[in-house]
């Protein structure tokens, strides 16, 4: 389906929150773009057919889709349809309205706690490394900063999922709305905007100590957080299956000298939790013997080594 430029949701028109986006997908008196065309005699047709009780769900659940797409116009089909047919409509264009989510943000992310430590230089190495090669601005994002709950395992995901009313995250609009993501934590947290950047990065780069033979805490609640796209994956769902194959650049930074399984945690883990947004880890670079925050910056070797990865990686940044 090829979107019509004509039909472009006014900023006006917009959902301030989710549940404003599904005051308009479901008709909501909200005032509309001046100029609509008219519904066709196939969707005149369809106002006569009854509304399943679900309807509100998907409803919203493809309005939110359609935020993700890359033809902006798909956010207004909702105002050209009679109320009582869009779930009748929305069914029908899913699996076109799936093909069109918007990959191609980068994320270039540092998993330390610590400011200024070897994680911080190396992803500043990196962007250095992929900047030289590619010409793009590569900005890096300090997990730290973001604040992110733990899993509680409430199951609501879970219950979502079964119920065929899991939401993917959606690319925040100008209010900078986003929705639950069938997830109470993201109503409390910085998660959403993290989950949905993991879901359209490519490339993404990850930096991450090792602590204790393992990922820092921060790091392995927002892992614990992408259950979600498991329950998505389990329920056989196509809009995963949608996302192209990406690349996963990993450095893993260890003070220790020495261990057999010094990384082995950490990269089942992130295989893992990667898998069903079908993002798979490059060859990692794994440093070890690096302890105080000045360590990597004073090792020549090491330097080089994140500034070649970050230029492979620019290379290969559409694989």
């Amino acid at each position: 389906m090829k979107c019509d430029p004509t039909l472009i949701l006014s900023h006006d028109a917009r959902p301030p929150h989710p549940v404003g986006a599904l005051a308009v997908g479901l008709g909501a008196r909200r005032k509309e773009p001046a100029a609509l065309p008219s519904p066709s005699a196939q969707d005149r047709a369809r106002a006569a057919l009854p509304v399943r009780q679900e309807s509100a769900t998907a409803a919203l659940f493809y309005f939110l889709k359609i935020l993700m797409c890359n033809e902006l116009s798909l956010r207004r089909f909702f105002f050209t349809i009679p109320y009582s047919s869009r779930f009748h409509y929305i069914q029908q264009h899913q699996d076109t309205l799936i093909t069109q989510i918007t990959i191609m943000q980068p994320l270039f992310l540092s998993a330390s706690p610590r400011p200024g430590g070897n994680s911080d230089a190396a992803i500043r190495l990196f962007c250095q490394g992929y900047e030289e090669t590619s010409g793009e601005t590569a900005t890096p994002l300090f997990l730290r900063n973001e604040k992110i709950l733990p899993c509680v395992a409430c199951n609501a995901c879970s219950a979502a999922a079964q119920a065929g009313s899991l939401f993917l995250p959606a690319a925040s609009d100008d209010s900078g709305a986003l929705p639950s993501f069938g997830c109470p934590c993201t109503r409390k947290d910085d998660s959403a905007s993290l989950l949905y950047r993991l879901m359209t990065a490519q490339p993404l780069c990850l930096v991450s100590p090792i602590y204790f033979y393992h990922l820092p805490a921060q790091l392995k609640a927002l892992i614990d957080r992408t259950q979600p796209f498991w329950m998505l994956e389990l329920a056989n769902d196509k809009r995963l299956a949608a996302l192209p194959p990406r690349l996963c650049h990993l450095i893993l930074i260890a003070a220790r000298h020495r261990g057999e399984q010094l990384f082995t945690g950490s990269l089942l883990t992130l295989r893992q939790a990667f898998k069903p947004l079908n993002l798979t880890l490059a060859e990692p670079l794994l440093l070890r013997g690096l302890d105080t925050a000045t360590d990597l910056l004073a090792n020549e070797s090491a330097v080089n080594a994140v500034l070649d990865y970050g230029r492979n990686a620019a290379l290969t940044r559409n694989i």
